[in-house]
This record gives C-alpha cells, sequence and structure tokens, in this order.
C-alpha cells in the first residue's frame, strides 16, 4: 500500500547541473519487506525526468540516485 503527494517546486543540484523541479513524496509499505517499505522522494524535471531520487528504507538504510550528466 501507499500514498503520494506533492511537495511543490524546488531546486535540486546535482552533478549535472541545478533543476527546478516537482518534488513528489511517496510512502510505501510491503508487508514482510522492510527494504522496500519507507518513503521515497523524486524530483522530476521539465526536459531531464527524474533527477534526484532519495529512498528511505524501513530498515534504516538510505539509497540515493542523482543525475549525473
Amino acid at each position: 500500500t501507499g500514498s503520494t503527494r506533492v511537495l511543490g517546486t524546488q531546486n535540486v543540484t546535482v552533478p549535472a547541473g541545478t533543476f527546478q523541479a516537482i518534488a513528489l513524496r511517496s510512502t510505501l509499505r510491503q508487508h514482510g519487506f522492510p527494504f522496500g517499505s519507507g518513503p521515497r522522494t523524486p524530483w522530476l524535471a521539465p526536459g531531464e525526468g527524474l533527477v534526484k531520487l532519495v529512498f528511505q528504507h524501513g530498515d534504516g538504510s538510505t539509497s540515493t540516485v542523482v543525475l549525473l550528466h
């Protein structure tokens, strides 16, 4: 199960540059799978798509994906 909400427009800096992006916050709950559960925040920039994603896993670890170039 899960839910998603729009956080708004934010400037986000990654190795590929600084982008004005729409930030979302999704919370996923997968019973029995703590690694796949937790909040995810993607930043989506016009003309680029996904420029950053931060996933805080239910086991306490965090994965981050960024656009390099």
